[in-house]
């Protein structure tokens, strides 16, 4: 009966305590640590690969947008504009040549003959 009664008076009650105790100082503290440096380092690492991506991710898509926009504003354009140009100097060119010749081989002599 005593081991009974101090059994169920004393070990009970202080393995129980002991074991809230264990729990609310150790257990607690430590899953509450852990907790918190899992949540740290996640945050610290996802804002540092965030921080880093998000550079690189911009000036890529950037750069892209600055290749394309160089390509369609002025190397297009230019492109256009050189055409033309050398369209119209050659065709330009090709007539005052043709009214040359023509000049020389037909209303020179024609106009000398006459003359003469």
């Amino acid at each position: 009966m005593l081991h009974c009664c101090l059994q169920t008076l004393i070990i009970v009650p202080l393995s129980t305590m002991l074991h809230c105790c264990l729990q609310t100082l150790i257990i607690a503290p430590f899953s509450t640590i852990f907790h918190c440096c899992l949540q740290t380092l996640i945050i610290v690492l996802l804002s540092t690969m965030l921080h880093c991506c998000l550079p690189t991710l911009i000036i890529v898509a950037l750069s892209a947008m600055l290749h394309c926009c160089l390509q369609t504003l002025i190397i297009v354009p230019l492109s256009t504009m050189l055409h033309c140009y050398l369209q119209t100097l050659l065709i330009a060119l090709l007539s005052i040549m043709l009214h040359c010749c023509l000049q020389s081989l037909i209303i020179v002599p024609f106009f000398t003959m006459h003359h003469c």
